[in-house]
């Protein structure tokens, strides 16, 4: 077996003669130590590096295909409203933006119903909000008939309204 030493010594002169002095210790499980730590930390250090190569790949490819559901959806000709789970507004396309007179940055985080008010054409009562039910339901609602959108600027807008819900 290898053994490691440390040692230490100092030489004394006294006159024509001298002497040392001096200490030898076994260090090998220190060394050993040593040796597995630096093994460990390359071997971490070479998993740290994969996975963050897999996570730069993944997350390249989230942002790739979030590019293209944002394409789509801003290229859909209809107002298309998504929230959360507790019904809060998390995007809006251009469509959307248009008939409620919300811009998305105004209209994240809040209340569906806040932003798209909607009431029933001939009655002018308060329709039901459709997102609450979708939540509750997990079912797709629509087309609703007699439903006016009021925009912010009090524009109005006959519409069909249709909502479905994103179950993951």
């Amino acid at each position: 077996t290898v053994r490691w030493v440390a040692s230490t010594g100092r030489r004394y002169d006294a006159g024509r003669g001298g002497y040392m002095t001096g200490v030898v210790r076994d260090v090998s499980e220190r060394k050993r130590a040593e040796v597995e730590i630096a093994e460990l930390t390359r071997s971490l250090e070479e998993r740290v590096s994969t996975r963050t190569a897999e996570l730069q790949t993944e997350v390249a490819h989230r942002r790739s295909a979030e590019e293209r559901l944002a394409i789509i959806l801003s290229s859909i000709g209809d107002g298309v409203i998504a929230t959360d789970v507790a019904g809060l507004i998390t995007h809006m396309n251009p469509v959307a933006e248009k008939l409620t007179g919300w811009s998305l940055g105004e209209a994240t985080g809040k209340p569906f119903p806040e932003v798209f008010h909607i009431v029933h054409e001939s009655t002018r009562a308060p329709a039901p909000d459709p997102v609450a039910r979708v939540l509750t339901e997990r079912v797709t609602i629509g087309p609703a008939n007699q439903t006016a959108l009021i925009a912010r600027q009090g524009a109005e807008y006959s519409i069909a309204d249709i909502a479905a819900p994103i179950l993951d």
